[in-house]
Order: C-alpha cells, then structure tokens, then sequence
C-alpha cells in the first residue's frame, strides 16, 4: 500500500495519466486491505482472540471511513435535502425525456442509452461499426462516399472543412474524417486514396474534459499513441502539449531540434500545425502555456503574417494590450495585400 500510494503521488505530477495513477492507487489499496483483512485471522489466534469481532470491526472502521470521507450518494441521500431534491429533479426531467423520445418516429440515437432504453427505443448505433459499415460500402457505396467527403470550395478560394455534416481534412497523405460528440466522443475514419486501399478507424470515448480539452485534440492523442509513424501531424500535436508544459530553460531548444530533425512535418504545413496546437493548447491549458507555441511559431517563421497576429491574440488574451497591439502592428506590415 505504501508503495501504490508513493507511485500515485509521482504520477499525479505527470501530464495525461494522472487519472491512470488513481486507477493503480485503487487497486493496491484494495489488495492491502484484502491481505490486512485475511491476516488479522492468524494475528488474533497468536493472542488466543477471536477473528471474527476483529474483522467486524475493521470492516465497520472502513465502512465509516468511506462515508465520512467519499459521501457515496445513498449516505448523502439519507442526510441532505439538497441532494434529495436534486435527485427528484433529474427524475422528473429524465422523465419528460423519456417521454419526448419515446414520441419520435423511427429510431432515435441518445447520448445517454438509459433515456432510449426506457423510452423503448433499440441500441443500434455502435461508433466502430457504424465507421467500420461505411468504410466497407455497407451502408453506402464506398465511390459514394469518396465522392461527398471532400472539402467543399468556398467563394474565395479556399476550402471548408465540412462535407455533408463531416468534417473533412487531408493530413500525412490520408483524407481524415470524422463526426463529433463534444469532449466525450469523437470517431475518425482515414483513408489514403480510395478506401479500397485500406484505412484506420479511431474512436475516442471519454466521461468529458474539465479542461474544455478539444475532441480533435483527444483524437490525435490517440492516433499518435497507435500509429506515429503514419500520422506525424498527430504526434507534433502532442509535442506541443508537452512542450507547453515544460518549464525548463532548454525546452525551446530541444523542441527546435526536434522539429527540424525528427517531425516529419515540414514547410508551410508545419507553421499552420504549430498555429492549430497553439490555439488548442490555449483552450485547455490556457493562453499563458499556450504563448510559448505561439512564440515558438514566429521564431521560426519571422516573415508570417499570420504567425504574429496569433501571437497577437494571445497577449490580449493575457491582458497584455500594449504588447498585443506592437504584435498586431507588425502582422499587418507583413500581411500581403488582397487582390
């Protein structure tokens, strides 16, 4: 126990598995108290007492500790009225959505299956099938769909990154689509040129993000865990995490040299990519961390227009208006004139 509570602590302090550490921190304390629970048979024969009361009583201290400590919701049910209140609520509102689905025609897809179990509705939508049917052409003809998942061109030239309710990109030599479920799910099918040609499936689930973390962001983290050699965009993406987070003075350094040596991302597309993560990491980790990408970005692109004004932005975000006004100044120096 006292070596799971010592690897919890380090953990804690390390980016992104910190929630694992309170998984391994559960299971050792459950395999202590189980070991200290069956000992405490041979501890109490060795004095001539009985196991039982013993074993009654600690289960009661544990017992006492866990509702003093955790308050599960049966123990806040019989104490506080606020709770109970809150739970009469939810019920009723549960209820009126249950009978809202339970109206609709036709199959209904719920973010949470209770409400369309109860309102009588089948579970027929599973992300990796659902991704996995389409890519096959089972429930489309795969030129079909090749066909509606492409950028749409918009009046000034440029692409949208929507196509028919998708969003659509090509990174790393893959067209990359996917549909969103806010922080807490996002699925992404990539393909290279057709998907006869093979392609990847990635589903991120999550109970949500108290960061406001970017699905697109989660996502990435998992292509870069599954496949880094494939999706160096996405792995440039979690760089940048870690190097918004390093405060040591060589950080800036190692990360250059890393970008210049090891990326896989080059030109023109590295500048936009460092600009994505930086406006990504500003939102879940905050405009302060998220200004070392931004810095980052104009060192090594001095002449971009659009690197200085993001740089800009997150000066104003700090409140820095002086600063961000210079900076915005010289992004419009540097900005090429529209024709």
């Amino acid at each position: 126990m006292a070596a799971g509570t010592l690897a919890y602590l380090l953990r804690k302090l390390a980016y992104q598995i910190d929630v694992n550490a309170q998984f391994e921190l559960n299971a050792a304390l459950a395999i202590g108290l189980g070991l200290g629970f069956d000992r405490l048979g041979a501890w109490a024969g060795a004095r001539a007492w009985t196991a039982v009361p013993l074993r009654l009583l600690a289960l009661l201290l544990i017992a006492l500790w866990l509702v003093r400590y955790t308050k599960p919701q049966p123990f806040l049910f019989l104490t506080d009225g606020q709770f109970r209140q809150a739970v009469r609520t939810n019920h009723d509102i549960a209820r009126e959505e249950i009978a809202r689905v339970a109206a609709m025609p036709g199959n209904i897809v719920c973010s949470y299956q209770t409400i369309c179990f109860r309102a009588g509705k089948p579970f027929l939508y599973d992300e990796i099938y659902s991704d996995q049917a389409l890519a096959t052409g089972r429930l489309l003809r795969t030129a079909t769909l090749e066909k509606l998942w492409q950028p749409q061109k918009l009046s000034g030239g440029g692409n949208n990154f929507f196509s028919t309710g998708w969003d659509t990109t090509r990174s790393d030599g893959y067209t990359q689509v996917g549909h969103d479920g806010g922080t807490r799910v996002r699925a992404r099918l990539a393909y290279k040129d057709t998907l006869a040609s093979g392609y990847w499936v990635f589903v991120y689930l999550t109970n949500g993000s108290a960061r406001n973390v970017w699905s697109s962001t989660l996502v990435e983290s998992t292509m870069a865990v599954a496949a880094p050699k494939t999706f160096p965009h996405a792995v440039l993406s979690e760089r940048l995490i870690a190097y918004a987070l390093d405060d040591d003075a060589a950080a800036t350094q190692a990360m250059r040299a890393w970008l210049r040596d090891y990326s896989g991302v080059t030109g023109d597309g590295l500048e936009r990519a460092i600009n994505a993560g930086g406006y990504a990491i500003r939102e879940s980790l905050g405009a302060g961390r998220a200004l070392k990408v931004f810095t980052l970005n104009t060192e090594l692109y001095p002449d971009s227009a659009n690197a200085w004004d993001s740089l800009a932005e997150c000066h104003a975000a700090l409140g820095q208006k002086e600063t961000a006004e210079r900076l915005y100044a010289k992004s419009k120096t540097l900005a090429k004139p529209s024709r």
